[in-house]
């Protein structure tokens, strides 16, 4: 007994040693692999291991009756495969997908199609990912698919975001010449267009976004989109489509109900309203009617530059912004870019901010206007001024604030006349430009209206400012109690206050924070206001520091920088030159303040002396 028992814990022992290697593999852990044909003439092939179909080879997959007449239709396909493969192969070149192909492949969790890839026939991939309303199944579609049949992914709920990124100038020129039966025609057509069929994507109801055509630069017109092609799709929330977008047939877009925002890749003149049926399109025509709805966007980077905040070049993003050429009747500015790309005058129209915006000034383009450029007192906005480049051919703003409503900066926020402030604070930031502006009464030539805060940043541009009455050049205009902040960073600015207001800085009764650390600045101010500093009866506080080189100058009864005897503030001076820049008032109070410490320490010296002799 002993010696058998001996015997088994040997051979565990040998066993144990065994490298895992030579343990025999699990016949189950090796999915079988099922192969075969689907093509008439046999170049295409087809592979079904486990969860995974994959087609590989040359020409078209075939077309059939129906689902049940597919190759891989008695192996189950239909109810197992997750993940399907068509042509992605390096030495692929599968031209079609046949009618019926994956129609009723309900799990599918991704699917992938490869490049040369032409024609999607009729339902074939009819209620495909239709039993997969929780798994999000991304579609590209290949740039080289011309032909999207009827129904071809109607009812599939399982797709979420969809790319048709069809581009009809990569297609090879005997396709074009060469007309071709499909399967729901009984004439041959020749692919002189995209289609997109009649209920291409009929009830897709899981998806949320849609984006259609080449996004680079291409101006022809060649996306066509058929009858209810996106019809019944409930969640569609937004569509990008290029500028190759050509129409839109009667229902194209029926029923989705949630549709926001319609991006259109181009120029706004291009965007082909009048090729979209009237006919059951009600969504689809109030989102591009609607200016929140239709945005257009910037598709060619290499044009639309500009000075961005710290000095460098940049450019439009076509994939992230979106943009509007200015005209003479854009004055509602709702968010986003506006290009500014002629000569623009919007005579006494005030142009009103909205949203945050970005103005862009094209080389030697202008924009003139003797209403303004208002953020709304109620609100809290912000514009961002840029110039495509510096110099002499720098954009520009001319702004008359003469004829501007009472009480309203010239560029900058709406006022209004209050006994108290209002704390809603526009922002204005000026990256580059020729600026000129002028405000109107008890406002800023660039900040804030009457009882209005507004923040002012200036990194780069020439800038000149000048404030109504009661008014700085740039800062508050009257009665703003709540402090406001100016940033001076570079350029060269010019500011000039109104009756009572500082050059940069308080307007009457105003209250404000400057901080200039580099630019070429001259700032006057006007009867009780400060070159830079105070008006009549306000505060400033300043700090000055960098390279800045200034040339300031006060009114009659006010200082050149810092505050009288009026008003209150503070003056910090850590600038490189050592206070050297400060004008001849300026200087002037130094000395008398080097004096009067002298002649103290002097008067010290010398009593201590009297009391040591006694």
């Amino acid at each position: 007994m002993k010696k058998f028992v001996g015997m088994i814990l040997a051979v565990l022992m040998l066993v144990a040693l065994l490298p895992l290697t030579t343990l025999p593999v699990s016949a189950e852990s090796e999915p079988e692999s099922i192969k075969g044909t689907c093509s008439t003439g046999g170049g295409v092939h087809w592979e079904l291991k486990g969860d995974t179909l994959r087609l590989s080879g040359n020409g078209n997959i075939d077309n059939y009756d129906n689902y049940k007449q597919t190759p891989w239709y008695q192996y189950g396909a239909n109810n197992d495969v997750k993940h399907l493969e068509i042509g992605t192969g390096e030495d692929d070149n599968i031209t079609r997908i046949g009618s019926w192909a994956f129609a009723y492949f309900y799990y599918l969790e991704d699917i992938k199609l490869g490049e040369g890839l032409q024609v999607i026939e009729y339902c074939a991939f009819y209620c495909a990912t239709s039993e997969n309303e929780a798994v999000n199944v991304d579609l590209v579609i290949p740039s080289t698919v011309y032909y999207i049949g009827d129904y071809a992914f109607g009812y599939a709920y399982g797709l979420r975001n969809v790319n048709i990124k069809s581009d009809f100038s990569v297609l090879p020129s005997y396709v074009r010449g060469t007309p071709y039966y499909f399967v729901e025609h009984k004439d041959p057509i020749c692919a002189d267009r995209i289609f997109i069929q009649y209920c291409a994507f009929y009830y897709c109801d899981g998806m949320t976004t849609l984006s259609i055509g080449n996004f680079k630069k291409n101006e022809s017109k060649n996306v066509q989109i058929g009858e209810y092609a996106f019809g019944e799709c409930h969640k569609l929330e937004t569509i990008h489509l290029s500028d190759t977008f050509a129409s839109a047939d009667y229902g194209a877009f029926y029923r989705c109900s949630n549709l926001k925002n319609v991006y259109y890749y181009g120029l706004s003149d291009n965007f082909p309203k009048d090729s979209i049926s009237s006919g059951r399109n009600d969504y689809f025509i109030y989102a591009i009617n609607n200016e929140e709805g239709l945005r257009i966007v910037c598709n060619d980077t290499g044009t639309y530059t500009y000075i961005d905040k710290n000095g460098n070049a940049a450019t439009l993003d076509g994939t992230k912004e979106y943009f509007r050429i200015m005209k003479s009747d854009t004055t509602d500015l709702k968010g986003g870019w506006y290009v500014v790309n002629n000569d623009v005058n919007f005579g006494k129209t005030r142009i009103r901010v909205s949203g945050d915006v970005n103005i862009l000034l094209l080389d030697g383009c202008s924009i003139t206007t003797s209403g303004g450029i208002g953020i709304p007192y109620n609100t809290e906005q912000t514009l961002n001024i840029y110039s495509q480049s510096l110099g002499d051919n720098m954009g520009s703003i001319s702004v008359d604030g003469v004829s501007t409503p009472s009480y309203c900066a010239g560029i900058g926020t709406d006022g209004v006349y209050k006994a108290e402030s209002l704390k809603n604070c526009g922002h204005v930031n000026i990256y580059g430009g020729r600026i000129n502006s002028r405000g109107a009464l008890w406002s800023a030539g660039i900040g804030g209206g009457a009882t209005c805060k507004c923040s002012v940043t200036i990194t780069n541009g020439d800038i000149t400012a000048r404030g109504g009455a009661g008014g700085a050049g740039i800062g508050t205009g009257e009665f703003q109690r709540d402090y406001s902040d100016i940033y001076i960073s570079g350029g060269t600015v010019c500011a000039y206050g109104g009756t009572d207001g500082a050059g940069i800085g308080a307007g009457e009764c105003g209250r404000c924070y400057v901080y200039i650390s580099g630019g070429d600045i001259t700032a006057v101010g006007d009867r009780y206001g400060a070159g830079i500093g105070t008006g009549f009866t306000s505060s400033c506080h300043i700090v000055l520091s960098g390279d800045c080189i200034i040339n300031a100058k006060g009114g009659e009864n006010s200082v050149d920088i810092g505050y009288d005897y009026q008003s209150e503030g503070s003056v910090t001076d850590t600038r490189k030159s050592g206070g050297s820049t400060l004008s001849e008032g300026n200087l002037w109070i130094v000395a008398v303040v080097a004096v009067a410490v002298v002649g103290a320490v002097v008067a010290f010296v010398i009593c201590k002396k009297k009391k040591k002799t006694a």
